[in-house]
């Protein structure tokens, strides 16, 4: 909605360019008039809020017109402001005389001329009437401030006019905008901030809008680039979109909304790459937490609560996996089972807390005593068993003999209640494919060497032979 509506009387073209493209941004409806006698007349027809009305003009002068527009009683509340280049002794006191409001001299200050265009506008209004605009405005202020955040744009034209109507309505959009004449400075703002969308005219010297573009794609890729062209240049702007332009716009501006319409686009388009973006992460982070908690749930379902070894079951699916492993490759492995010696009397003695103090420290030596191609697991109870890939059964005694010693000799707590004042352990080895094919066979074999190692004295390593009975 425009915020009113202003007559323009100014017969140069350049300069009624100037300030129509200056009251554009302002959003406000413009009438024009190249003399005092048609501006009069549309004055009459429209009755607008402000008059902006050059001194010297064809035929009649711009103070004559003033003094009739001033005696026309429907037009007693329109504020009019004089303009003109030359700064005469006492010229601005002869157009107070004829009723001008506001005096503005040429050439026109590009940021001061809308604020004097609103209190022009001010003037021609009730108080009622400017209230409940100045309110609105406010209110639109915190909705566009809401909308937009901290999005900041940069607006790159070597042209002063164009850049200044540019910004202006992004600004009153609510966007916080910085401007650049050239290429360079551009790059050099860019150096320093952030910057969600950049407005560049194509035509420039030094650097042209698609070398621009191609360095900030190259510096900032997320940055959105609209190119600003004229529409003789139409296939120059499909080009620069093909090499990562966001939108182009035409020059001269017909609507300035459509300004304001293109970047809340790009915007638009830079929050949904951010939240995207976010949500990636957010996933990731997700996706993270998950495999720990499955990582978690893996080894709760493999693992012994107590020694963190594998277990019963873990030990049994691996098994099977290196019985098909071993039998397709035509290789070897061995199975240890250990059974900690008098370990019922060790708990007696001590407790079943320091009982299972005494499993963890025995698990540690394991753990530490293999390969990582080993496996090793807590069978049930005292007994722990040993899957040792491609180890014959003469590797797997010398790998048996080590732990025992270990075992033997670490000074864990209690040992002297123990028979020889230390804790031992017995150990049998049974190997694929030399003491069976499949896995109850080599279980029951390792086992079955074992109990003959216990019952010979314990503390021993001994391997199955084929002379034995297994374990039934």
């Amino acid at each position: 909605m425009p915020k009113g509506t202003l007559l323009v009387i100014e017969d140069n073209k350049k300069n009624m360019k100037l300030v129509k493209d200056l009251l554009q941004i302002g959003r406000y409806h413009v009438f024009e008039a190249t003399d005092a006698e048609s501006g009069i007349k549309l004055a009459r027809e429209h009755q607008p809020d402000v008059i902006l009305m050059d001194l010297k003009l064809p035929g009649m002068d711009g103070l004559s017109a003033t003094r009739i527009i001033r005696a026309d009683n429907k037009l007693k509340d329109t504020a009019i402001a004089a303009l003109t280049a030359h700064v005469m002794q006492g010229i601005e006191e002869k157009a107070r005389r004829a009723g001008c409001d506001e005096f503005i001299a040429k050439p026109i200050d590009t940021r001061s001329f809308l604020d004097t265009v609103a209190k022009l506008l001010q003037k021609s209004r009730k108080p009622a009437e400017f209230i409940q605009q100045k309110e609105a405005i406010h209110v639109k202020g915190i909705r566009a401030k809401r909308m937009v955040n901290d999005m900041r744009i940069l607006v790159v034209d070597d042209e002063d006019s164009v850049r200044k109507v540019i910004s202006q309505v992004l600004q009153d959009e609510g966007f916080a905008v910085t401007e650049a004449a050239n290429g360079k400075q551009a790059l050099e703002c860019m150096q320093k901030d952030l910057y969600s969308l950049v407005i560049t005219d194509i035509v420039m010297p030094e650097m042209t809008g698609l070398e621009l573009l191609e360095k900030i794609k190259d510096q900032s890729p997320e940055t959105q680039v609209i190119i600003i062209t004229s529409h003789a240049s139409l296939e120059t702007a499909i080009s620069a979109m093909r090499h990562g332009a966001y939108d182009y716009l035409f020059k001269p501006f017909k609507d300035l909304d459509l300004i304001s319409a293109a970047a809340n686009r790009a915007i638009e388009k830079v929050r949904l790459i951010a939240e995207n973006q976010n949500l990636l992460r957010q996933l990731k982070k997700k996706n993270q937490e998950l495999k720990q908690v499955n990582e978690t749930l893996k080894n709760l379902a493999s693992r012994d609560g107590l020694t963190g070894l594998y277990n019963h079951r873990y030990f049994q699916e691996y098994l099977i996996f290196e019985l098909y492993r071993s039998s397709r490759n035509k290789d070897t492995f061995s199975l240890l089972f250990l059974d900690l010696d008098f370990f019922k009397q060790y708990n007696d003695k001590n407790g079943h807390l320091e009982g299972d103090k005494l499993l963890q420290s025995f698990s540690g030596i394991l753990k530490k005593s293999i390969r990582r191609s080993n496996i090793v697991a807590r069978y049930g109870g005292e007994e722990f068993v040993l899957l040792l890939p491609e180890t014959s059964k003469a590797n797997a005694r010398i790998v048996g003999e080590k732990i025992r010693r270990k075992v033997e000799s670490y000074p864990f707590k209690g040992r002297e209640t123990q028979p020889q004042g230390k804790v031992t352990i017995s150990i049998g080895i049974s190997s694929f494919p030399d003491d069976g094919n499949d896995r109850a066979s080599l279980i029951q074999c390792a086992d079955g060497a074992m109990y003959r190692a216990k019952n010979s004295g314990r503390n021993k390593v001994c391997l199955w032979s084929a002379d034995q009975v297994p374990n039934v």
